[in-house]
């Protein structure tokens, strides 16, 4: 699922923070003390988030690791 950068913002109160148009590390699953990242992570809907910064997209992929790990395919 791709989205302009622009959507994700007009669904959060307040729109994304300026570090989410600058780092990718900020969309990164890594960290689960993000709120960001709890929302797309979550085990009914795991996803990978692989942002383009240049292009101002976003692309959620499901996350192969976190089905690969539960038996899911």
């Amino acid at each position: 699922m791709r989205y302009s950068l622009a959507e994700p913002a007009a669904v959060v109160p307040g729109g994304l923070p300026p570090s989410a148009y600058r780092y990718e590390a900020w969309w990164s699953n890594d960290d689960r003390t993000h709120v960001q990242c709890r929302a797309w992570g979550e085990p009914e809907a795991r996803f990978t988030a692989h942002p383009d910064l240049d292009r101002q997209v976003v692309d959620f992929r499901p996350d192969q690791s976190s089905s690969a790990k539960s038996g899911r395919s």
